[in-house]
């Protein structure tokens, strides 16, 4: 800790709600003395960024947080995160082939769907994911761009394989609407302007009824998400004492 603050700050893109990642940003540096200089966006939008500055051979940043457990272990294999020993019992230790990891999950991401129920009646809910292409939900749905949010990576990988490529072509025959990120999914909702969040992120429904709005979580019948949200300590950061400790704490 002496030597990360001798560093006396710490560069973290993450893709945590803006909301969460300051107020962890102001207790990291309240509790340190550490300045937290934060790039806050959707992971995609953050992995490409990472790439774009690793390809280049510069390095501005210390910690990555993001949300596609897949493109973690792709940059883990070309050695762009400092390892660490993880922290687990000893029965744990003996079992793991891994002893040393590159990234903790920093959340769990709850990704289902949730709907507005003044809109939307009970008897007319979705069950299954394949619901959603009947022509009653035309014109009702929302739903976050992978190109931007990494989670809606795994969603559309993961649907695309069980429901099949067909599954989207008739999303997008019923007037689904794609908006940039999780939040622009919950100003939908909250406004009305649709009633359905499709492959969304749970922990907006908490947020829309602060507002006195009636919403409920559905959990389809063939399965929901949850996605770890990897966090990494960069190799060769400007920062790496601050790095580590920032980690640990989100």
């Amino acid at each position: 800790m002496a030597a990360a603050k001798r560093e006396g700050k710490i560069v973290w893109y993450t893709s945590v709600p803006i909301e969460t990642a300051q107020k962890i940003a102001n207790l990291f540096e309240q509790k340190n003395g550490i300045k937290v200089e934060l790039f806050r966006s959707g992971g995609s939008n953050i992995l490409r960024r990472f790439q774009q500055e690793a390809d280049g051979g510069k390095v501005f940043v210390d910690v990555l947080t993001h949300s596609e457990p897949a493109a973690a272990r792709v940059m883990t294999k070309k050695g762009l995160f400092v390892p660490f020993k993880r922290r687990t019992s000893t029965r744990c230790r003996r079992r793991s082939r891994t002893p040393m990891v590159t990234h903790v999950a920093q959340r769990l991401n709850v990704m289902a769907i949730y709907l507005r129920d003044d809109k939307v009646p009970a008897a007319d809910r979705p069950k299954r994911w394949a619901d959603l292409t009947q022509p009653k939900y035309k014109g009702k749905m929302v739903m976050a761009d992978p190109s931007f949010t990494s989670l809606l990576v795994t969603i559309t990988g993961m649907l695309a394989k069980t429901q099949g490529w067909g599954f989207f072509e008739k999303l997008r025959q019923n007037d689904i609407l794609l908006v940039q990120g999780n939040q622009q999914v919950s100003d939908m909702v909250k406004r009305g302007e649709r009633a359905i969040a499709v492959g969304a992120d749970a922990a907006y429904v908490g947020e829309v009824k602060k507002s006195g709005l009636p919403v409920s979580t559905l959990y389809p019948e063939d399965g929901a998400f949850i996605i770890p949200s990897p966090s990494s300590v960069v190799k060769n950061s400007p920062n790496p004492n601050a790095a580590r400790p920032l980690q640990t704490s989100c």
